[in-house]
C-alpha cells in the first residue's frame, strides 16, 4: 500500500536466531513484530510511527524490548520497475526488562524494490513487488555503557492493493 496511497499500514513479522558477534556472547533465538500507520506526502517520501517488539531467548533469560518509533523513508526510480530506497529510524521511547535504563536507538535500512508485471493472473489485478535490503539497528542503554545492534539481510514478496 506504501506506493500508491496516502495513509500506510505496514506490518511484519519474523522470528530466527541471532549468532554472536563474539566468543563470550550467547547465541539467541529472536521474535520482532512491528505495526507502523503512516503517510506518504510526497510520491517519493513516507513517513511512520509505532510500536516495535523485541524478544530475546538465551540460557541467560528473556530479554523483552518494547519501542516506540519513528521512520522516514525516500526511494528514487533506478530503472522503470526499478527503485532504490534509504530508511532511517528513530525510537523515542522504548521499555525493556533489563536492569540498564534505555538511553537512545537508531536504525537504517537500504535496498532496491522490483515490481514484476508477467505474473498471470495475479500482477493484472495486484502489483508484485519484491524488496531486498539490509538494515541495522543499535539501541543504547545506561547512557551508552551497553549497546544492542541487529543487523540484518530482509528478502520479502508482496502483493498490493491497486
Amino acid at each position: 500500500m506504501r506506493y500508491r496511497q496516502r495513509v500506510t499500514v505496514d506490518l511484519g513479522y519474523w522470528q530466527g536466531q541471532l549468532d554472536a558477534a563474539s566468543a563470550n556472547a550467547a547465541t539467541r533465538d529472536v521474535a520482532e513484530g512491528y505495526m507502523l500507520i503512516g503517510g506518504q506526502p510526497l510520491s517519493w517520501l513516507s513517513l511512520r510511527l509505532g510500536p516495535h517488539a523485541w524478544t530475546y531467548i538465551s540460557n541467560a533469560g528473556t530479554q523483552r524490548w518494547f519501542l516506540w518509533e519513528g521512520r522516514v523513508q525516500a526511494q528514487g526510480a533506478i530503472l522503470p520497475d526499478i527503485h532504490s530506497y534509504l530508511e532511517l529510524s528513530d525510537v523515542f521511547h522504548a521499555s525493556v526488562n533489563v536492569p540498564q535504563s534505555f538511553s537512545s536507538g537508531l536504525g537504517g535500512e537500504g535496498g532496491l524494490i522490483m515490481r514484476i508485471r508477467d505474473v498471470p493472473g495475479i500482477s493484472d489485478a495486484y502489483p508484485v513487488r519484491i524488496r531486498l535490503g539490509y538494515g541495522i539497528q543499535r539501541v543504547r542503554l545506561s547512557g551508552g555503557l551497553r549497546t544492542e545492534t541487529v543487523d540484518h539481510l530482509s528478502l520479502s514478496v508482496s502483493l498490493e492493493h491497486p
